[in-house]
């Protein structure tokens, strides 16, 4: 995950974020690091052939989205 671009990561979590209910806090004013950190925190994967972030079924909550693309 630390290959991929910054902006790219940032939009990922900012969809994730809209369909959360806890508050992330402003996504864009984040360190890449930060945002690698909130993103397995939360449990998810970047898949490089499609290019998304996933999350395993089993880990996810019917709140988060299982898959976006980025």
């Amino acid at each position: 995950m630390y290959k991929v671009p910054a902006t790219r990561l940032k939009k990922g979590l900012s969809k994730i974020k809209k369909t959360l209910n806890d508050k992330i806090g402003p996504v864009w004013k984040l360190k890449k690091n930060q945002v690698v950190n909130k993103l397995q925190d939360l449990g998810y994967n970047y898949n490089k052939e499609k290019k998304e972030l996933r999350i395993n079924p089993s880990k996810a909550m019917t709140r988060k989205v299982n898959a976006v693309k980025i």
